[in-house]
């Protein structure tokens, strides 16, 4: 992999989930790209290659040779889009570390807060590789941090950064993505609030949400509090009090149920909705399917903010997009 010329290897852990798929694709439209698409299932690896391209790989990350089969790939990049992130609570880097070792730059798709911010502790031992571990390459905190900074010239402190993201019902949601959203539903998330650590439980704090403006945005949709790598990051960053981050799903009936749902978590009756996984996920579908105004496939991402603005009073921003 040291000729320039030749194409560089990209190892996809869930190279044919939602979002790795959707990598894949992307990379296998470029020459300068030889595409792994690994994972646990076999099955669903050669059956995305034989209509997409790439080769199929079985991978997984909890069998004793995973290294050694991933060093033989001899990897530039390995991507881990499998997840959920919030899982890996065992070997929590043992893919970061198998990268590195197998000489690889590395990259993954988390969304969780804890694995995300923890990453940095491999920082050394990457350099002295030579190579690169970036963790959360996605929505959050990748997109997320670039809102905040295209606003941050605003102000000349920041107070209060609020995220929220708004997919549309029709819009691909892998199993893992509906996992690691149901396993934080009612359960504690830790949250920085006016320079206080404190926590609030998932799916909590219901309020409606405006992107865009009135006429031609999006309509109103209700939102609820959710874990993201930005409730870690962000208030060292950028020295803001208060930051949370927000989730909404486009249909009410499916985020009210959820919402409904998080109580049998906080009133402890049950430990975790993550088991309803499957079956939530098979009704949303369902519901966008019988519904007389199907949902879409965009969504909206807005970074709303408060802070001190050059004339010293205070100032609100509020800007989103599709």
């Amino acid at each position: 992999m040291t000729d320039q010329s030749s194409p560089k290897r990209v190892v996809i852990l869930g190279g044919y989930g939602v979002f790795g798929g959707k990598l894949a694709l992307a990379l296998l439209r470029d020459q300068q790209f030889d595409v792994v698409v690994a994972g646990r299932n076999r099955t669903k690896a050669q059956a995305f290659c034989e209509v997409h391209g790439g080769l199929p790989v079985y991978l997984d990350r909890h069998d004793p040779a995973f290294g050694t089969s991933l060093a033989k790939l001899k990897p530039f990049v390995v991507v881990d889009a499998s997840g959920p992130f919030q899982n890996y609570a065992k070997d929590t880097y043992s893919i970061v570390m198998a990268a590195l070792a197998a000489g690889s730059h590395y990259l993954d798709l988390s969304d969780d807060a804890n694995f995300t911010s923890g990453i940095s502790e491999l920082e050394q031992e990457a350099r002295s590789v030579g190579k690169t571990a970036l963790s959360g390459v996605s929505s959050v905190p990748a997109l997320s941090s670039v809102a905040v900074e295209a606003m941050r010239s605003d102000f000349l402190r920041l107070d209060f950064i609020e995220s929220a993201i708004l997919p549309g019902n029709r819009a691909p949601r892998g199993l893992a993505v509906m996992r690691a959203i149901l396993g934080q539903t009612g359960r504690p998330i830790a949250i920085c609030r006016d320079g206080t650590l404190t926590s609030v439980p998932g799916w909590s704090g219901l309020e409606r949400r405006r992107i865009g403006p009135r006429t031609g945005g999006l309509p109103p949709r209700w939102t609820s509090f959710i874990g993201a790598p930005d409730l870690q990051l962000f208030p060292g960053r950028y020295g803001a009090r208060t930051v949370l981050f927000r989730a909404g799903l486009e249909l009410s009936v499916m985020h009210l149920g959820l919402w409904a749902l998080s109580w049998l978590t906080r009133l402890r009756l049950i430990t975790s909705l993550e088991p309803l996984a499957r079956s939530i996920s098979k009704g949303g579908r369902l519901a966008g399917a019988v519904r007389l105004r199907p949902g879409w496939h965009g969504g909206s991402c807005c970074g709303p903010r408060q802070g001190r603005p050059p004339q010293g009073c205070k100032l609100d921003a509020d800007r989103g997009g599709r």
